[in-house]
């Protein structure tokens, strides 16, 4: 399978506005209570150590991470793969949004390459590509990305069990991405497919 970049929220709604989202978390509830962790639309949101951060943990996806608490996750399914997206409420932070998609990857490397991404997008433009450790130990390849529709880009490529999680944001948004990614960390497989 092809690598394929998906990067929908950064061309506004006119994608979103043709695709059925398959699970959102609009509604998170405040951080109170007693509850650790809440179940929304099939979204595990659970109350973070960190103050005014939540955690992530993906229902399909052997995956979880810590995020702040004004975003909320859209999922959407197809037959490439699933697109999560984290978009803040708060409008003057909506250039802060970010997302994760995910499709199957049929090569059995630890890491991808610079090389390898240009085999299937021959024109992506990588720049300043660095191997870099995650907060699990998990091995990422990390660059900044650009083109003349979307801008300049933070792009964060894992490859895990046979499967690409590729992690974009605006680049004005890296050093939130980077505290994200910290407490980024893969679970015991659980692997099924949304579509």
């Amino acid at each position: 399978m092809c690598i394929i970049g998906g990067i929908i929220f950064f061309f506004g709604n006119d994608f979103i506005d043709n695709a059925e989202p398959e699970n959102t978390a609009e509604n998170i509830p405040a951080i109170a209570g007693t509850a650790d962790e809440s179940e929304i639309d099939g979204e595990i949101i659970a109350y973070s150590a960190r103050d005014g951060w939540l955690s992530y943990t993906d229902p399909v996806y052997p995956f979880s991470f810590q995020f702040p608490a004004e975003f909320h996750p859209t999922v959407y399914a197809d037959e490439l793969g699933d697109i999560i997206i984290f978009e803040s409420r708060d409008e003057n932070s909506r250039r802060n949004s970010f997302q994760i998609f995910v499709t199957g990857f049929e090569e059995d490397v630890a890491v991808i390459s610079p090389e390898r991404i240009r085999k299937d997008l021959p024109n992506m433009n990588i720049i300043d590509p660095q191997e870099t450790i995650l907060g699990d130990g998990s091995r990422a390849l990390i660059f900044f990305s650009e083109d003349s529709i979307v801008g300049k880009t933070r792009e964060i490529w894992i490859i895990h069990n046979m499967l690409l999680y590729q992690i974009t944001a605006r680049a004005e948004a890296d050093a939130l991405l980077a505290d994200i990614m910290k407490t980024w960390k893969f679970l015991q497989e659980n692997l099924e497919s949304r579509t």
